[in-house]
This record gives structure tokens, sequence and C-alpha cells, in this order.
């Protein structure tokens, strides 16, 4: 368990279905063991968790209301929550050649996985929160999870001109030929896990509510989750659907869906780019030079996708 991020209504509760959006003055309602062992308000003679509960909320008054941690607020949110379980595991590997014959650089490959009960994208740790009362529930790989990540770093001297192993001459022959560089950083990083979510089923009485809907979630029947044609290479987005929606259905109402938080084998499409530079220094002098420079950024054109994590993102 966990200090609760939200007003949130105990989960056993759920079983009540759709009595909780009835008013607390209901014949059934009054019925219910729970409400029974409220006090009377003297104002209306219904038992409700405080007198004045009925007029405070007017038609907003229901059985779903009055069970909730702290029923005489309609929302309530922890955005500093203090309390979350977090592992990260990573092999990293580092390949380093100091600069030499005018060359150096730097590679770094990381494979890791993140794994948490406790996501978010900003302060809130539970920001997707569906059932705050079992953390276990909440356990899956972070929104910044990224298995693979591979970054190659570089600059080359090309060996032409004075002082190199090609036309090694000085003149204007050499200063034509000589100082050129390439350098560039390029990046390869697996695509983020997406979160799927379904409209809000729980009443606006489970999860941080004023994150949307995004804390109810269908349940998953088996089968692929993503589109195939995202692994052969020949995923058209302006044609065809990235998720198997065959794959989900809509929860009941007041129940909690089976699926995960977020799906390790449901990424976004990867992050590539290749950013490329050209340059050329003349020395004109022992003191003064001059360098011409071209930046190809992104040299590939490589479309690059909106993450759309949802959140306070709405």
């Amino acid at each position: 368990s966990r200090i609760m991020p939200a007003n949130e209504m105990p989960p056993q509760y759920l079983s009540f279905g759709n009595l909780l959006s009835d008013p607390i003055g209901a014949p059934a309602v009054q019925a219910l063991a729970p409400v029974a062992a409220f006090p009377v308000d003297p104002a209306t003679g219904n038992h409700a968790p405080f007198p004045g509960f009925e007029a405070a909320f007017a038609g907003g008054a229901t059985l779903g209301q009055s069970l909730k941690i702290f029923p005489q607020y309609s929302s309530l949110k922890r955005l500093y929550e203090s309390v979350g379980t977090s592992t990260y595991n990573s092999l990293q590997i580092t390949a380093n050649k100091r600069f030499s014959n005018g060359l150096n650089f730097l590679i770094s490959y990381t494979w890791s996985k993140t794994l948490t009960d406790a996501g978010s994208e900003f302060s809130e740790f539970s920001g997707f929160d569906q059932n705050s009362f079992n953390a276990h529930n909440q356990k899956a790989v972070s929104l910044n999870d990224y298995p693979s990540n591979l970054v190659i770093s570089y600059a080359y001297e090309l060996p032409f001109g004075r002082g190199k192993h090609f036309v090694n001459q000085g003149g204007p022959v050499g200063k034509v030929v000589g100082g050129w560089r390439i350098s560039g950083i390029q990046q390869y990083q697996s695509g983020a896990p997406q979160e799927i979510y379904e409209g809000n089923t729980l009443g606006n009485l489970e999860g941080n509510n004023d994150n949307g809907d995004g804390d109810s979630r269908p349940n998953y029947n088996g089968g692929p989750i993503i589109n195939p044609a995202i692994h052969s290479g020949h995923f058209d987005p302006n044609k065809t659907p990235m998720l198997n929606a065959s794959a989900f259905s809509l929860s009941a109402p007041f129940t909690f869906g089976n699926g995960q938080q977020i799906y390790s084998n449901a990424r976004r499409l990867p992050y590539l780019d290749e950013d490329i530079s050209l340059s050329k220094r003349t020395y004109i002098g022992e003191h003064v030079n001059i360098e011409f420079r071209a930046d190809f950024l992104n040299l590939f054109n490589r479309t690059v996708f909106g993450l759309g994590t949802g959140g306070d993102m709405y």
C-alpha cells in the first residue's frame, strides 16, 4: 500500500455497481450496510457520511461520493507523493578512440530495463493509477523504458593536404584539398512503451481522476498488440493503424480491466537520427584561419513521431 494520491473510493465497493451513481437517499442505498453505519443527518433523516452531505453536494450526493476516503471533497490529489519503487538494470558498453591519425570516436550502447509502480511524466509519481490501493497492480515498465540505445559520435580529418598521407604539400593545392573534417552524432533508440486506456468505466471513483479517462484499462484478450507491418518495415501511418484493436475489449462498468498499465510489447516507433557536419579550415598565416561548415541535421529525413503520452498532457 501507499499514501493515497487522490480522493478515491476503496475498490471493494465497486461491487455495488450502478448503485454507486444513485443518490444517497435512495431506499436501496440506505439499506446497504456501509451506509447504514453512517450517522443520521438530522436535516434529511438519511444516513450520510456527515451532516449536511446532501446539501453540500446536491445532485452529486451519490453513494460513490459518500464512500470516498474523504467524502467531504469532490476531488483531492496529492501531487508530490513520496512513496514508490523503481528498479533499473542495464548492460553498458563503451568504445572510445582518442584522437590519432585524424580520427576519434565514442560509441556507447545501453541495454536496459526500468520497472516502476509509480510511473508518471511529471512530479506526481502515480499519474496513471487505476487502483492506488494496490501498488503491485501498478508495476510495469516505465514510460522512460528504452531497452536499446546506441549513440555514435565521431570526428575524422580527411587525410589530404600538408602533413597528411595524401597530397602532402603546401601552397595553393594544399590549402584547397587540406583541412577537411567530417563529424557527426548518430542515435538509434528503441521506441517508448505504450499506454493503452479506455473511456472512464469507474465513475470517477478510482485513479487520479483529473488525468482524464486515462486511468481505466481495457481487458487484454491476447494476441499481437502491434501491427506486424511495423516490424517488417512496411508500416504506413497514413493507411494502417499502429495498434491491433481486436486484442482488447472494454471492461464492464465499475470493474478493473485486466490490462497492464504500460505495455513493453506495444512500443511506439523507434527514434533514429543522424546529424552530420562537413567543415573545412583554411589557415591564412599563423594566426588567422577561415572555417567553412555545413551541418546536415536528420540527414536521411527520418520521420520522428510525437509521443502522445497522455497524462497531464491532455
